[in-house]
């Protein structure tokens, strides 16, 4: 009996245009998560990189993956998309949840201590403490609301 390639096989029954999004449900090593923060690495980089919103399969190597269940996995560890991405819908900040987010941020340096967290945990840490206090807004959206608010704090 001849054996299989198996990898083969499942590798060309995967479309070469389908995209990996933040908040798309996916199969890993870790088993099934939600994708909650895309980062394109440069070669030879392995961990941090420039924040994305979707990476093709077809490259999906190039792109580290931060997932709800708490792994961070590299694109040849993801082995399929299950569900495309649902939060794409854009939230409407209220004053008062921009000051909530602005206080997570400031109050994570504390939270991560000791050490000195980088600007990326504080944010990570943040944004996932704001999602649990306001279930509707998902922890992608925070941290891309604290992106934006320090883009133009600076």
């Amino acid at each position: 009996m001849k054996a299989r390639n198996v990898w083969l096989e499942f590798a060309t029954q995967v479309p070469a245009n389908k995209l990996i999004r933040v908040g798309s449900r996916v199969d890993t090593r870790f088993g099934e998560a939600e994708v909650e923060h895309i980062e394109l690495v440069s070669p030879g980089e392995t961990k941090y990189g420039v924040a994305v919103d979707s990476a093709p399969w077809s490259d999906k190597d190039s792109y580290v993956f931060d997932l709800s269940n708490g792994h961070f996995v590299y694109g040849f560890q993801i082995y399929d998309v299950l569900s495309e991405s649902l939060k794409h819908e854009q939230h409407v900040w209220t004053r008062e949840e921009q000051a909530e987010l602005a206080n997570l941020y400031h109050l994570a340096r504390t939270a991560l201590a000791p050490g000195d967290p980088s600007e990326y945990e504080r944010r990570l840490w943040a944004s996932k403490e704001f999602s649990k206090l306001y279930p509707e807004v998902s922890s992608t959206a925070a941290y891309s609301e604290l992106e934006r608010q320090s883009a133009w704090r600076y």
